[in-house]
């Protein structure tokens, strides 16, 4: 008879800190948080991130001198009321009220004799960090057209120059 009350005073105890235990373990993640990343990611610095974030990755192309490189744009998202916003940049911070993605883009930085095009892949499925390693592959040459990521126009540069095709793997 002890042994059976010993039991159900346990299992009601674990019961009532149940929702505390669950709490506890799942962060939480508001919308401030997600537009502090975003500041963050477009300055291109690593962080910690204030809840695990789901990657997926859109398969694309980078075209450069009018060559067709395989490419692609990394989706961050998270379960978090937010308001409806496309903030802008290298990356975008995207809300639809009851979800937030933080989608790359590309970077394209013109140092006269040398391009650098930078872009991030996929390189983890869940991240608790946003962090990436860099692939870098260097070509040279006479750029006559834009540079395009997914067709949307970055730049156009004319003229020869070393250019740095930069891959940022994220990891985290």
């Amino acid at each position: 008879m002890l042994i059976v009350i010993s039991v159900v005073v346990a299992s009601y105890i674990s019961a009532s800190y149940l929702p505390v235990i669950t709490k506890a373990r799942a962060p939480s993640i508001t919308f401030e948080d997600l537009r502090e990343l975003h500041f963050l990611a477009n300055r291109f610095e690593a962080t910690t991130l204030p809840a695990p974030a789901e990657v997926m990755s859109v398969r694309t192309f980078l075209t450069v001198a009018e060559a067709p490189l395989e490419a692609s744009r990394v989706v961050l998202a998270w379960r978090c009321s937010a308001p409806s916003v496309n903030l802008t940049g290298t990356w975008t911070l995207k809300g639809n009220r009851t979800h937030v993605e933080l989608v790359s883009g590309a970077y394209v930085q013109d140092l006269g004799n040398v391009l650098i095009v930078r872009y991030w892949s996929e390189g983890a499925d869940r991240i608790y960090s946003l962090s990436w390693e860099e692939e870098t592959r260097v070509f040279s040459a006479v750029l006559t057209g834009p540079i395009t990521l997914a067709e949307e126009e970055l730049a156009v540069v004319r003229g020869w120059r070393e250019v740095r095709v930069v891959e940022g793997v994220v990891k985290g």
